[in-house]
């Protein structure tokens, strides 16, 4: 990797032409200011310097050569400097072009991020003063505090006046929250008088805060040799007056709640530069701006509507409104957040949300027969959010003030639960049922939840946020953010649901660690026995060879015959003719050939007979995300169960082999293999749904429970061609699992990323009925036989060991852009943690299988070796460093790991990688805070 030189370019625009066109160049100058300053969070001052020559006199460090430098026409260049008492400032040194030309190339440096875009459309030769006007107007005075014009240097008088006129007259202000600058104008002694009646002329106090005219002897312009040491009485005049200038105009951005720190300074700098070309008009939105990397929440609205459905008008007055007034501070106010005024906050970002809301509130309450609210709800939460900032300061935290105001809640009422928003945030449907009844998102887990000291992605819930009450110990491990997801589903197929178990089993030896098989998923479905299944191993946590067990067990007692059926059958139904028609219409005038009870008491035996599918702490400690499909009996719509929300109870209802099972509130429900028997599909949708940071998962597997390829295809007899039969066959088509998942291979796309596997037993004779229970036996020795010999079996658990590992950037050490590439600095990380047998058994296995990862940035390139897998941070857990360079941020790599002989290659988890994906799921642009309040992060130089 080539070492970082600090160059010595300042370059921050640059206009230059392109046939018709205008062009903005900009650079990343103004983030890499950064590294010259001493303390980020300090409040910055900006100082704007227009000229060429006279200039220099206020160079406000020494050695500072720079400004002296003579800038060509068109460039704008940004300095970091300090005051006198230390302050930091930042200098904005430009020139106003006395004539139409701009250069015509634009010369690249390679040390710097630069971007060209269309600035405007050059119809006539005024095009290129109007440019510059538009670079000062939009992108400069919106942050400016000082603007001090060397008259003589940008063409006189008439010159500087024609360019303040055309700044003024601007039919919008630069910003939305503007701050009028200090207007300085440096001329020589005998202008003064000449300079004060024009601009007392030109009205420009409307758009300058204070206007100062400074006089300098024209002998100064010689200053500017570098061999000259002293600076003579009157230029330290021009400092007094920008120092004057400056302290008034923070002091009035102080009361605007407008006084930026230098890390804010800089990154709204590099934010206008990206969107001036976007929109001509629009004025520069602060606050908007702010919330680039961490919008509000689209459905805002419809939480906060369900929030005050549950309030009368007293408590919502009293309780409702308040909450809502903190959770909005909370959302607005993350660890790393300018401190704007709260009615600023409000009147851009969530009037007109909560307006919304209280009409919605209405028409709810119209449409259930209550009094409509007699309350002007959007203005009280306005002045309650008012009131509560001078809180929020005094205690420093949004997460403090939210808990501080919760806590009144404990005292003065019953928080409502809800599974379809959270009532914490009011900004995101939740994922965690406590054990209170009360629901919270993965956002507020990772707010108010301490992680594990060695497990930072494993959090102690000890207690509810909502209500107070104790979980009694329930921890919430959440998916590291660069990970992608594991997905597994397993179809249903009554008796022969033991096939997916042994699968299982057979993948648990292939991984070869000691720890449950089902760890290594994080989005599971299942169907019918499939949805037993993925209860047993999730909600109970039981190991696969107890849920084989727990499996055949089961399904004897689910599958034993009604006894009316047993009877009527044993009189009439063993007659060879008869049999078959007569067994069909017994199950229905019965309603279904087994009753759900046997089911139903052993499904009780196991979870209890007030438990549901949102309580598993074996499945929240393990980070899974399960869920189980239903098919109503009213339309066959397919319903889905899960515990990351409310839809339903965990137990399976079945059709037609159990009777269909009716949930108050919701409708009658049967077996989901009616219409979904491989779930993969759902399971997919799902997983990007859950994780829309990560939506493509890399491993998909799908365990089946049998089919039978025999197939006759010959002319078909007289009963074959009839209605019934024809509509069995294409009804059992419908259900062919194996047939789904051809249709999903079928949909992906050449560079998908992911590894699909599907796992299926395949009968030479007749497949065996879903309630065969004496063909279990058969079926787990075929499942056996069939894995041990599944090459597909061993590429598998070959994926999962590698899916142990991730990557992230080192946060403190981000892309830096030198000699034309990024050069990069990261980790690979692993998911299993130091001091757990699992870990010290992965470690030694790799050890021993000199074992390596695979570092690779170039289809057909040869792979990097990253040798090392000793390397620890200082808790124990795995941290291997990976130092390199990409040409750019979509640009994709791979990091594999590579073990055995033969040696087996496979990603670790997320990979292919790229910058921009990595810089977004791992929050590293977001400079004003995180919507999950990740403290911000100090960058090393």
């Amino acid at each position: 990797m080539t070492s970082i030189n600090n160059c010595n370019h300042t370059r921050w625009l640059r206009l230059w032409r392109k046939g018709k066109h205008i062009m903005l160049e900009a650079s990343d100058r103004p983030r890499r200011l950064l590294k010259d300053f001493r303390n980020v969070d300090e409040p910055a001052g900006v100082v704007v310097l227009l000229g060429n020559q006279t200039k220099s006199i206020a160079n406000f460090k020494p050695g500072n050569s720079q400004l002296d430098r003579k800038k060509s026409n068109g460039e704008y260049h940004l300095y970091a400097s300090y005051l006198h008492d230390a302050r930091p400032m930042i200098i904005c040194d430009g020139d106003m072009p006395g004539h139409n030309r701009l250069p015509r190339s634009c010369k690249l440096q390679s040390c710097h991020q630069v971007e060209d875009r269309i600035f405007m459309e050059e119809t006539d030769s005024a095009k290129t003063v109007e440019a510059s006007d538009n670079i000062y107007h939009r992108l400069i005075s919106p942050f400016s505090d000082v603007i001090c014009i060397f008259v003589e240097d940008v063409g006189g008088i008439d010159s500087t006046l024609r360019r303040l006129n055309a700044w003024s007259r601007c039919s919008q202000l630069s910003s939305t929250l503007f701050v009028r600058p200090a207007l300085i104008l440096v001329t020589s002694r005998g202008q003064k008088t000449q300079i004060e009646n024009a601009v007392n002329a030109a009205s420009l106090n409307d758009y300058f805060q204070r206007i100062r005219i400074v006089t300098v002897c024209r002998r100064t312009r010689k200053l500017r040799s570098r061999n000259v040491k002293m600076k003579p009485k009157q230029c330290l005049a021009l400092r007094r007056e920008i120092l004057r200038s400056l302290d008034i105009i923070q002091q009035s951005r102080l009361m605007a709640g407008m006084l930026f720190c230098v890390r804010h300074t800089v990154e709204f700098l590099y934010t206008a530069s990206e969107i001036v070309t976007r929109s001509s008009c629009e004025p520069f939105d602060y606050i908007n701006r702010s919330r680039d990397n961490n919008p509000i929440a689209t459905d805002f609205v419809k939480h906060l509507t369900t929030f005050l459905c549950y309030f009368d008008d007293e408590n919502m007055k009293q309780l409702a409104l308040p909450h809502i007034a903190s959770s909005i501070i909370l959302d607005q106010y993350p660890p790393g957040m300018h401190h704007f005024k709260p009615l600023d906050v409000f009147n851009t970002l969530y009037r007109e949300g909560c307006a919304q809301a209280s009409e919605n509130l209405k028409i709810y309450r119209q449409e259930s027969g209550r009094p409509v609210p007699n309350l002007d709800i959007s203005s009280l939460i306005k002045a309650e959010m008012h009131s509560k900032f001078s809180k929020f300061e005094e205690l420093g935290s949004s997460k403090e003030l939210h808990l501080y105001n919760l806590a009144q809640f404990y005292e003065n009422g019953i928080f409502p639960s809800c599974g379809e928003s959270c009532f914490s945030c009011l900004q995101r449907k939740p994922m965690y049922s406590l054990p209170c009844g009360h629901w919270v998102c993965q956002i507020c887990v990772k707010i108010f939840y301490s992680p594990n000291t060695g497990d930072p992605w494993l959090f102690y819930v000890n207690k509810c946020i909502l209500c107070g009450v104790d979980t009694a110990g329930l921890r919430i491990r959440v998916k590291p953010d660069t990970a992608t997801t594991r997905v597994l589903s397993i179809d249903g197929g009554g008796a022969r649901g033991c096939i997916p178990l042994e699968f299982l089993q057979a993948l648990q030896t292939s991984i070869g660690l000691p720890y449950p098989v089902q760890r290594n998923f994080d989005v599971v479905y299942g169907t019918s026995s499939g949805a037993m299944s993925t209860c047993a191993l999730y909600f109970n946590g039981w190991p696969i060879e107890k849920c084989i067990k727990y499996f055949e067990q089961s399904s004897r007692e689910a599958f034993k015959k009604r006894r009316l059926s047993q009877v009527l059958i044993h009189l009439f139904g063993y007659i060879p003719i008869l049999s078959p028609t007569f067994r069909f219409i017994v199950s229905l005038l019965v309603d279904s050939k087994y009753s759900a009870q046997n089911l139903e008491i052993i499904q009780q035996e196991v979870y209890g007979t007030n438990c549901s599918i949102v309580n598993s702490r074996e499945a929240s400690e393990m980070g899974i995300s399960m869920g189980v499909t239903l098919t109503s009996t009213d339309d066959t719509s397919t319903f889905i169960v899960t515990n990351y929300g409310v839809a339903g109870e965990n137990r399976e209802k079945s059709g037609y082999y159990f009777t269909p099972h009716h949930l108050d509130g919701i409708g009658t429900f049967q077996d989901g293999g009616l219409t979904f028997n491989n779930p993969v599909s759902i399971a997919l949708k799902e997983a990007a749904a859950l994780f829309p940071a990560t939506p493509e998962p890399s491993i998909v597997a799908s365990f089946g429970t049998g089919s039978n390829r025999t197939s006759y295809r010959g002319p078909l007899t007289w009963c074959k061609g009839l209605y019934l039969a024809r509509l069995a066959r294409a009804v059992r088509k419908h259900l062919d699992s194996d047939n789904a998942w051809a249709q999903l291979m079928s949909n992906r796309k050449p560079g998908d990323r992911g590894e699909f596997f599907r796992f299926d037993v395949e009968f030479q004779s007749q497949l065996p009925a879903l309630d065969d229970v004496n063909s279990m036996v058969k079926a787990a020795r075929i499942a056996r036989k069939v894995a041990r010999s599944s090459a597909a079996m061993k590429q598998l658990g070959k994926c999962h060991r590698a899916e142990l590992f991730f990557f992230e950037l080192d946060s403190s050490r981000p892309p830096h852009f030198v000699s034309g590439v990024y050069e990069c600095v990261g980790y690979i990380l692993c998911r299993l943690r130091a001091g757990t047998a699992e870990f010290e058994t992965f470690m030694r296995q790799l050890h021993d299988h000199s074992a390596s990862f695979r570092f690779r940035f170039q289809e057909g390139m040869l792979p990097r070796a990253i040798q090392g897998l000793s390397e620890t941070d200082p808790t124990g857990n795995f941290r291997q460093e990976i130092v390199f360079s990409l040409p750019t941020k979509q640009h994709h790599f791979e990091i594999s790991l590579e073990e055995g002989s033969p040696a087996s290659i496979c990603h670790i988890s997320g990979s292919p990688f790229s910058l921009d994906s990595l810089i977004k799921q791992q929050n590293m642009d977001a400079k004003f805070g995180t919507k999950d309040h990740q403290q911000p992060v100090t960058i090393k130089n």
